[in-house]
């Protein structure tokens, strides 16, 4: 699926004209919530990329399901269309737990092998209960 056909989709279902450079970030945004979801290495477009390229990494499913309505969510939360954005949200949300069952393509799995547990470079550290100062009263 090309790039200006997505920017279109959310226009046309959002009803407002923003420009490719100012949905790209959202596109990323969509990218970055699959990836810090499913653990993955989906890539990101550039600031500068032809609209006319084909994003290749999802199918067009996942894009018109995932990533066009969370786009389209955030369009609608600058709008502050509350109701909107929860809707669109929601679909989101709702895709992506179909998405979650999908394996990825070994290029965009978690680089690590640990099952995605600690994917994409995260670094996770270990509370210190040593003190137990949460559940001790001042």
């Amino acid at each position: 699926m090309t790039l200006d056909l997505i920017f279109e989709d959310v226009n046309l279902q959002c009803d407002e004209t923003m420009s490719s450079t100012e949905l790209i970030p959202f596109f990323n945004d969509g990218i970055s919530y699959i990836n810090r979801r499913k653990h993955t290495n989906y890539p990101y477009l550039s600031a500068g990329v032809a609209t006319q390229t084909e994003y290749t990494a999802l199918k067009e499913t996942w894009l018109r399901q995932i990533v066009i309505n969370y786009m389209c969510h955030l369009v609608k939360t600058v709008d502050s269309s509350q109701f909107e954005y929860t809707d669109f949200l929601r679909k989101c949300e709702d895709a992506m737990g179909d998405f979650m069952q999908i394996k990825d393509p070994d290029a965009y799995a978690p680089s690590d092998g640990d099952g995605g547990e600690n994917g994409g470079g995260v670094q996770v550290y270990q509370a210190d209960n040593t003190n137990n100062i949460m559940n001790r009263r001042w």
